[in-house]
């Protein structure tokens, strides 16, 4: 997963996370904060469309010094199998952070941080972003 930086100040303002994917297939998004206490997985179902709205993260001051990895999963079984390899060059997953002094900052998935299986039927794909002070 590439790295990411996003400033979120030292408030108790709410960081939030939008994601939005783009794919025929079945999606299954799962966010979670990475920190040196461990990592703390966030309660959210996203449906079969991958696709998260505004969910709490937690307070941007509590926040600062650990990191938001996305992690999303994608079935292809609903398309038909040749039309797999061309959909994981296409696939385009957008997240949205907002809340920290940073603003609305929108990260695009990278060519590098996804990946298909052997079989070309299920991609992995990730997204880490640092959330600093």
């Amino acid at each position: 997963m590439a790295t990411e930086i996003y400033h979120v100040g030292s408030s108790t303002n709410p960081i939030l996370l939008s994601v939005a994917v783009s794919t025929p297939g079945i999606a299954d998004t799962d966010p979670e904060v990475i920190g040196s206490g461990g990592i703390k997985h966030l309660p959210v179902i996203s449906g079969p469309t991958g696709h998260l709205n505004n969910v709490p993260v937690g307070n941007a001051g509590a926040l600062a010094g650990t990191a938001l990895g996305i992690k999303t999963k994608v079935d292809l079984s609903p398309v038909a199998s040749s039309l797999w390899p061309t959909l994981l060059n296409s696939l385009v997953i957008h997240y949205i952070v907002s809340g920290g002094t940073d603003g609305v900052k929108n990260y695009v998935l990278d060519s590098g941080e996804k990946f298909a299986d052997s079989t070309g039927q299920f991609i992995q794909a990730g997204k880490l972003i640092n959330l600093v002070p």
